[in-house]
């Protein structure tokens, strides 16, 4: 979060649009150097009040250095996908799988530390972040680095909404776990923790369309072209994948829990039908979020995903207690829904105001 700023997906939507984004990508570059920078400061500090042992602080800089890595690959990936050059990221994104997967079989053989595998991940960030770079410099020619307190300015004007998005959807996704560990419920915690990580694995192509769809949208929206097709490609690849993952989760959890986690994980399957069922609603929020976000109403969005966040929370509190890991299911479930029904409006009003909204984006875009 602090490294991020939200600054990839600003920039996914920006460059979508603007002539120049080869040179404003220059500045945008120096701008995560700075950010990065100073959230590196802050948790070098910081984790000397965290723990007094060596070690301790080793793994926490070293799983550090790989997340900043990550952002900035995030960053030159939101400058290819504004063209809608997916393919760099498919590369990249098998290379690390295969990559890691090698990496982790060897350090398992050689019986690895937490701090060998820390390591493994950031060796694997930074020859990642090289051939990003490369290929970069081999579609522009070079990498350019400009800075300007008026652009960042303007950057970090809009990518804060997307930030705090990012916050609160963090929250939305853990505080339930927190609960659990916080009422002391162990089993239910690993219960519940299972159910939740083949959740957050069936939503990450979910979290990966947006950055597909959001530059084509809002592109058309500037030269005010139909986005029919592409809405209805959006909305058949979200469709499919909802209706697939509510079938799995309501007539195959037990089938699904023995065969990934074994028998003794069965008593979870309740909370993986309502987790698959939540999934399926993000899914199709995202059509929703898509075109919201392309119609530039960061800041509805951030107050839909305020009032999700908060409402998971105070549900959590009330509703844990008594049902445990089934009821945290369950209000993911109800938060997931007042997701959908926001943005759903945000679309409804910004669409009933098109063409004001329109005008006034191409004047944000300019600035």
């Amino acid at each position: 979060f602090l490294a991020d700023l939200g600054i990839p997906a600003v920039l996914r939507r920006k460059y979508s649009v603007i002539q120049n984004k080869r040179d404003h990508f220059a500045y945008a570059i120096s701008l995560k150097l700075k950010v990065s920078a100073i959230s590196s400061l802050v948790v070098f500090i910081v984790t000397f009040f965290v723990s007094k042992d060596p070690t301790t602080h080793q793994l926490i800089w070293t799983l550090w250095l790989a997340g900043v890595c990550n952002l900035f690959i995030e960053t030159f990936f939101s400058y290819f996908e504004a063209e809608n050059n997916l393919k760099i990221r498919g590369i990249v994104k098998i290379s690390r799988s295969l990559f890691i997967l090698g990496l982790g079989i060897w350090i398992t053989f050689l019986k690895g530390t937490a701090l060998s595998i820390s390591v493994a991940f950031l060796i694997e960030a930074l020859l990642s972040l090289f051939f990003v770079i490369f290929i970069f410099i081999k579609k522009n020619k070079n990498l350019i680095i400009k800075t300007s307190k008026q652009i960042h300015q303007n950057i970090l004007k809009q990518s804060w909404y997307s930030a705090m998005m990012t916050l609160f959807w963090n929250i939305y996704v853990s505080f339930d776990l927190f609960m659990l560990g916080l009422y002391n419920q162990i089993q239910a915690t690993g219960l519940y923790g299972a159910s939740q990580k083949l959740f957050n694995a069936v939503i990450a192509p979910a979290i990966i369309l947006p950055n597909i769809y959001i530059p084509i949208f809002t592109k058309a929206f500037k030269e005010k072209k139909s986005i029919k097709k592409t809405l209805v490609s959006l909305t058949i690849t979200s469709l499919g994948c909802a209706i697939a993952l509510a079938i799995a989760g309501i007539f195959f959890p037990k089938f699904i829990m023995q065969l990934i986690y074994g028998q003794e994980y069965i008593s979870a399957s309740f909370s993986l039908t309502i987790l698959c069922i939540t999934a399926a609603i993000y899914y199709i929020n995202n059509i929703f979020f898509s075109l919201a976000f392309a119609l530039y109403q960061d800041k509805k969005i951030l107050f839909t995903n305020i009032f999700m966040a908060t409402l998971n929370i105070v549900l959590n509190i009330f509703v844990i207690p008594v049902y445990s890991f089934n009821g945290a299911a369950v209000t993911t479930l109800i938060s997931t829904i007042f997701l959908l029904i926001g943005n759903a409006y945000i679309c409804y009003i910004a669409f009933k105001n098109k063409n004001n909204l329109l005008y006034s984006n191409q004047e944000k875009e300019n600035e």
